[in-house]
């Protein structure tokens, strides 16, 4: 078990093959950079450190597969995480978003590894029910208001942070900060620095474990706006620079 939680990153491209859904005609899924060195992440805890913490996780029960939705940019990222897993088979399914009232480009989905990944939160009911609106749809706000009166069965979302003491080894946590940072990493020229937006537990977990880490300097800012912006600034450790040099090439900025 331990074995297949834990991957080595060599030369050589990984092969892998996912479920196609619609609207992927053109992918190109090669990395045009790859690690020089062989450095171990547990591409369980790299994956949980890239996932969006916006509000938290959300989790549906028509909607088991989800990993996470995907913006402008991330791309590279998404294909980096499909290839970690390629000798799972985790059956991926990368879909187009087709809701034009929001920014995702890609939703990327595995009912084997959302399980996986959803076993590290703890959820709870936050009082709202998934709905898809066609706003294209005239009467949408009437069907809209019609959904929540009616009694018919709803796709109940429940509200997910981290679990306490999710981390063991040294190497679960470089590969969560690993992939924190690949995400949510922004430029700063005196220290690293990430952003998150209304977190509830990643960003107070980073803060953590980047202490654990012996990383030099973190400090927090808060900025209270619409959304929340918190901001970690640190001087990374010496073990943990290299990782961070070495996957810079994932870096969403």
């Amino acid at each position: 078990m331990k074995k297949m939680k834990t991957f080595f990153i060599v030369l050589v491209l990984f092969a892998f093959q996912f479920d196609h859904s619609q609207n992927l005609n053109g992918y190109e899924f090669q990395l045009e950079q790859k690690p020089k060195s062989q450095l171990i992440l547990d591409r369980d805890y790299f994956l949980l450190g890239t996932l969006s913490d916006y509000l938290g996780r959300e989790k549906t029960y028509r909607n088991d597969d989800f990993v996470d939705n995907y913006y402008k940019g991330e791309y590279l990222l998404m294909k980096f995480i499909v290839e970690m897993y390629s000798d799972e088979a985790p059956n991926f399914v990368v879909e187009k978003n087709q809701y034009p009232y929001n920014s995702v480009e890609d939703i990327l989905r595995s009912k084997k590894i959302a399980e996986r990944i959803n076993a590290f939160y703890n959820y709870k009911f936050d009082g709202a029910f998934k709905y898809f609106i066609d706003t294209k749809d005239k009467e949408w706000r009437k069907k809209y208001d019609d959904y929540y009166k009616s009694k018919e069965p709803k796709d109940t979302v429940y509200q997910g942070t981290m679990k306490d003491d999710l981390f063991k080894t040294d190497t679960q946590k470089i590969s969560f900060i690993v992939g924190a940072y690949s995400r949510y990493g922004v430029p700063n020229q005196t220290r690293c620095c990430m952003r998150m937006f209304n977190s509830l537990s990643k960003f107070d977990y980073c803060i953590s474990v980047l202490k654990q880490l012996q990383c030099e300097n973190v400090e927090k800012e808060i900025i209270e706006n619409i959304p929340t912006n918190q901001l970690i600034y640190f001087k990374p450790s010496r073990e943990l620079k290299e990782y961070l040099d070495e996957y810079s090439f994932l870096s969403v900025r």
